[in-house]
């Protein structure tokens, strides 16, 4: 038998074999293993959207479910023994990945720790495991209208939004819960905390900061100003991905399930009122979505697809835009709401811009380059038509393992 993940419809499906619907997840599934009897289905449901998640086992004959580990932190890799335990790597706190295996009744034992990450890749029927050691480090690099390019200081951190005059930037340092401690930097200056959050966005003026943190099985969001933070309330939110102002400062918009249903794209007044769905369901953006200068539509990104869609008229047909490359980021616009500023993924780190009416391009650009060649870009963004930007990279060292003589 042969099991597959497919994303449909914004949410990740377990098919095994190919068709036959098994499980699915409001966040992400991943490593489906069939166990060596062919009856059990051991993979890892990431249901919060993170890296974090539970070992799910599924009985292929009764098509019952059970989950083995409950929720941890951090989870990556699994596989079966030949004694039909199921060993995977995960971090159920603070700390890097080790390697455990757990029963199908549930037991738990470690197996394997390290200084750094560990991902199990493979193992074999006498005992021989396939294992990945990681070290990832991060870094965000701004350049602000003026000046030159420095590197934000900080622990591992992640660049979450850049104002629109390009003077600063949202910057989130990893650790603590939920998702860790924000920070208001001034480009080529100081920081300052201004909250717990898992995702940022500042306000068009720059005077407010959109927070959202993981809360229950839900998300909350609040407003940050130098007067203290407001809370908005919202409905049943989960699986949130993204927040953007309106143009104007009226309003969030947000990618990611409220109440039943999949993945869309929605709009919420910044008193928490007015919750509208402004694009059809199923629209699951995995890069940063776009609202035009002129609040007029939306621009978002799914892969290689880049749609737009109207906020004035919700009966027109939203409409492809050719020219994105599979991997590139949006950044930003351009001189006007027919342009964006693009970058792909890898060094050498150059902008261009994409005419939005024939997908045409243009060199913009090159950006501060950061690590070695194989340093990715986990975010870009830009202001100011692109004489301000911001850029998060990261930097994954990896050493490949077999391992004899575990048990």
């Amino acid at each position: 038998m042969i099991a597959v993940v497919r994303h449909v419809g914004g949410r990740y499906r377990l098919e095994a074999p190919p068709g036959q619907v098994r499980a699915e997840s409001e966040g992400w599934l991943e490593t489906p293993r069939i166990s060596p009897s062919g009856r059990w289905l051991a993979y890892i449901d990431h249901s919060d959207d993170g890296s974090g998640g539970a070992v799910e086992l599924l009985d292929l004959q009764e098509g019952t479910r059970q989950s083995l580990t409950g929720g941890w932190r951090d989870l990556q890799g699994l596989a079966w023994s030949s004694n039909n335990e199921i060993w995977f790597t995960g971090a159920k706190a603070e700390g890097p990945r080790a390697l455990f295996s757990v029963s199908m009744r549930g037991k738990l034992r470690p197996i394997l720790a390290g200084p750094e990450s560990l991902t199990i890749l493979d193992l074999s029927a006498n005992g021989q495991a396939l294992i990945c050691q990681e070290h990832s480090s991060r870094a965000v690099i701004a350049r602000g209208a003026t000046g030159d390019p420095t590197q934000v200081e900080g622990v591992d951190p992640k660049l979450l939004g850049l104002s629109a005059n390009g003077s600063w930037a949202a910057v989130l340092s990893p650790g603590g819960a939920p998702g860790g401690k924000v920070y208001r930097v001034q480009i080529g200056q100081g920081a300052e905390p201004i909250g717990q959050a898992e995702l940022a966005a500042p306000s068009p003026d720059g005077s407010s900061v959109a927070l959202a943190s993981p809360q229950g099985s839900g998300w909350r969001l609040s407003i940050w100003s130098r007067g203290g933070a407001r809370a908005l309330p919202v409905p049943d939110f989960s699986g949130l991905r993204q927040i953007a102002w309106a143009p104007d400062g009226s309003a969030l918009f947000l990618s990611g399930i409220a109440g039943a249903g999949g993945f869309r794209v929605w709009r919420l007044g910044t008193d928490g009122s007015g919750l509208k769905a402004v694009c059809p369901e199923g629209i699951s953006p995995d890069l940063p979505f776009l609202v035009s200068p002129d609040g007029k539509w939306l621009l978002v990104q799914a892969g290689p697809l880049l749609t737009r869609f109207s906020l004035e008229d919700a009966q027109s047909l939203p409409r492809s835009v050719p020219g994105i490359s599979p991997g590139e980021h949006l950044m930003g616009w351009g001189k006007d709401s027919g342009h964006v500023l693009v970058t792909g993924p890898r060094l050498p780190f150059l902008a261009a811009t994409l005419d939005l009416s024939d997908g045409s391009r243009q060199a913009a650009f090159p950006m501060a380059a950061y690590g070695h060649a194989g340093a990715l870009i986990d975010a870009a963004l830009s202001a100011q038509e692109g004489e301000a930007y911001a850029i998060g990279c990261r930097e994954v060292h990896s050493r490949l393992f077999l391992v004899n003589g575990l048990r």
